[in-house]
């Protein structure tokens, strides 16, 4: 696949805006098989392009960063028993090395539908910028069971690190469990619970890291779906 991204900033004062403020292409590939009961994924992608940034003193932009960045992503799944399947994951979104240079390394995941992907809290649904351009590295076991003809159980353990870990005495983001069970009865109608917890690694904490704060965090949820 290849996309084209464009982003204007036209909004504000005449000097804060911008026709041309990134101009990105990423190319990438992807190929996915299975074989019996195993089933597997694998995806790379490159970034190239220019981006330029606001600043306040004074008032303006700075100077294109040449964009280089990229993803990378594998996945192993098995279904030892009709009602189980287990999933290996890794996902890896580039950081920035050195924010002092003409060089802009961060993976841009654009209009991603991150939350399928890093975990159901929801922590990491603008990269770069929540992860402080630092990219993300993912590792995850999920789990999926059938319970009867209706219902869904499902687990997912993420371990989150950056990228880049320049000026950081750890890497280590934190660690994620999300449970959640899935019923239905009737087709095009479900009903959705789930509860996640996420403990809170040096780096989320640290100023000079992600400095989203030192607490974990405990999340529910309760959901109903209808499709037509």
């Amino acid at each position: 696949y290849l996309l084209f991204h464009a982003r204007d900033e036209l909004v504000g004062p005449e000097e804060e805006r911008s026709e041309d403020a990134s101009r990105t292409r990423t190319l990438g590939v992807r190929w996915s098989a299975s074989a019996g009961a195993v089933d597997w994924r694998v995806e790379a992608a490159y970034q190239s392009g220019e981006i330029r940034f606001r600043t306040t003193d004074p008032v303006g932009w700075t100077d294109y960063d040449d964009v280089g960045a990229y993803l990378m992503a594998a996945r192993f799944g098995v279904r030892p028993v009709d009602a189980l399947s287990v999933s290996l994951w890794y996902d890896r979104l580039s950081g920035d090395d050195d924010p002092g240079d003409d060089e802009y390394g961060v993976f841009d995941t654009l209009f991603a539908t991150n939350h399928k992907f890093y975990g159901y809290m929801d922590l990491f649904l603008d990269i770069p910028r929540h992860t402080a351009r630092r990219g993300l590295q993912d590792g995850a076991v999920k789990l999926s069971y059938v319970l009867g003809p209706h219902g869904t159980l499902g687990a997912a353990l993420h371990g989150f690190r950056v990228a880049s870990a320049w000026g950081l005495s750890s890497g280590r983001i934190g660690e994620e469990l999300d449970l959640s069970y899935r019923w239905s009865q009737v087709d095009g109608v479900s009903v959705a619970a789930g509860l996640s917890y996420f403990l809170a690694g040096a780096a989320w904490s640290d100023p000079a890291g992600l400095g989203r704060g030192d607490d974990d965090q405990l999340w529910g949820h309760v959901m109903l779906d209808v499709t037509f």
